[in-house]
């Protein structure tokens, strides 16, 4: 695709996100990396659990053990999610060079199904249709929103986030896959991209792109400290 919407390098912290982990451990931020699912770790044990750019599925145990954990326990959770689209899915494919053969993604960026499942008991939610991208202003700063996902629902007492931003719509190639073309919608709507929620024990940020956290000089960074900051860690 000329619009690389993929992940080539896998997600972690030692690699396309290494320049976060940097950061953070500049800051002196003490991290550590869930080698389990969200059942394996004890809650009263961290202050945050950050969920970047999450594309796994959660079982209805992992739901109910972080509802509790943030309700109960009072840990705070940072979820930085991605673009997702079934139309953008159905359009882009990656070459494997092992087997010489075209495959459809999984997922999205992220798996924002699975993320609105995770926050359903918060009364939160990303839209499940169409890529957003733009620029945001938060507390001064002028960020680039490059591929994600805006905010469909947040309680009424959440801190929301607005900007404008546009929607990348696909140009189909009737040639060939790997030809299909990603251009921004003219009409830029104002949209929330981040909301915090601050009504138990622990609190919830969620943001809508990961990709600004990610690569050589990534922008968002001091954005996550600022989130760090909010939860008084």
């Amino acid at each position: 695709v000329n619009f690389n919407l993929l992940d080539w390098p896998a997600d972690h912290l030692y690699t396309n996100f290494n320049s976060l982990f940097d950061y953070l451990r500049q800051e002196g931020y003490y991290l550590e990396v869930i080698q389990e699912n969200l059942l394996s770790f004890d809650a009263k044990k961290y202050g945050t659990l950050i969920l970047m750019d999450s594309e796994k599925e959660f079982s209805n145990r992992e739901i109910l053990k972080l509802e509790n954990d943030v309700k109960e326990k009072g840990i705070n959770v940072i979820v930085i999610a991605d673009w997702y689209s079934e139309e953008h899915l159905n359009d882009i494919h990656f070459f494997d060079q092992e087997t010489k053969r075209w495959y459809p993604p999984e997922t999205g960026g992220s798996n924002v199904p699975a993320i609105n499942k995770l926050l359903m008991p918060f009364g939160i939610s990303f839209r499940t249709q169409g890529v957003f991208s733009g620029i945001i202003f938060y507390k001064g700063c002028r960020l680039k929103f490059d591929s994600g996902s805006v905010l469909d629902k947040y309680p009424d007492h959440a801190n929301v986030y607005f900007s404008r931003l546009w929607s990348i719509r696909t140009i189909k190639n009737k040639n060939a896959r790997k030809k299909a073309k990603y251009v921004a919608d003219t009409e830029e709507e104002n949209l929330p991209f981040m909301a915090s929620v601050s009504s138990y024990k622990g609190n919830i940020i969620v943001f809508g792109d990961s990709s600004c956290f990610q690569g050589v000089d990534p922008s968002c960074l001091p954005l996550l400290k600022d989130m760090l900051v909010d939860f008084g860690i």
